[in-house]
């Protein structure tokens, strides 16, 4: 069982001052591993990426699915082995919406290929989803590369369409390129760089450094900090534990 909760607070750069601190729960889910290769899980949670990222799921998501939760509730399949790695999931709404309009339910897949004496990893993802509000279409493209045990980087981008209910279809493309620096075991340090276009020629930016120490093989601490570029630019401070009962 793997429960997290945050707690965020904002600023306008335009301003400096702090807006609302928030605390929410972002993850509560069940995992079951039958045997090495094979596991279920359960619960709200982020939705499976190339990159196995939270934090960069949630800002994408967030972005190009206005309106839609970033944990939903769902049910998700994983299946590897030394070449492989497929995810299968299908969620539904997770029950805290404040507009029954994007209650959304869909289903995703992705497939991942080791190309390169375990250190480098490729794949697709796709996903399609419906809500009273809009349906989605996406597909992307993933890597994960190590030069070492402490160094190397991460990179997705994907295309997303939206088909409003009225009004005409939206396409968003979005990026996510990270590199990562680990100096011992039980600290892991990143500086991400992210995009996002949509076709009535938005454009958002947002720089990420971040830094989580394992305390202990059950519990984890993130902070991070979001600074993103866009008509309004903003900082996000964040704070995030992470707990793991077995």
């Amino acid at each position: 069982m793997v429960y997290a909760f945050s707690v965020r607070s904002p600023s306008l750069s335009t301003t400096r001052q702090m807006g609302a601190t928030s605390l929410a729960m972002s993850r509560l889910y069940w995992i079951y591993q039958p045997k090495e290769g094979v596991a279920l899980v359960v619960g709200r949670d982020e939705l499976p990426t190339g990159l196995g990222l939270p934090g960069a799921a949630s800002f994408v998501r967030s972005a190009n699915d206005p309106n839609v939760s970033s944990t939903p509730t769902q049910v998700k399949l994983f299946w590897w082995n030394k070449r492989w790695q497929l995810a299968t999931y299908g969620y539904g709404p997770d029950g805290n919406e404040t507009d029954s309009r994007f209650k959304a339910r869909g289903v995703g897949a992705l497939v991942g290929a080791t190309v390169w004496k375990d250190r480098a990893v490729v794949g697709v993802t796709t996903r399609v989803s419906r809500s009273e509000a809009f349906d989605r279409q996406n597909a992307g493209v993933f890597a994960r590369v190590g030069f070492s045990e402490h160094f190397g980087f991460l990179v997705e981008h994907a295309v997303t369409e939206r088909a409003p209910s009225t009004g005409a279809r939206v396409t968003d493309v979005a990026g996510h390129a990270e590199l990562f620096f680990v100096p011992v075991n039980w600290l892991q340090t990143a500086l991400a760089a992210e995009h996002l276009n949509t076709r009535n020629g938005a454009t958002i930016y947002r720089l990420s450094p971040s830094a989580e120490v394992r305390l202990t093989p059950n519990f984890r601490l993130q902070f991070s900090t979001r600074n993103i570029y866009a008509a309004t630019d903003s900082r996000t401070y964040s704070v995030q534990l992470q707990v793991k009962a077995q």
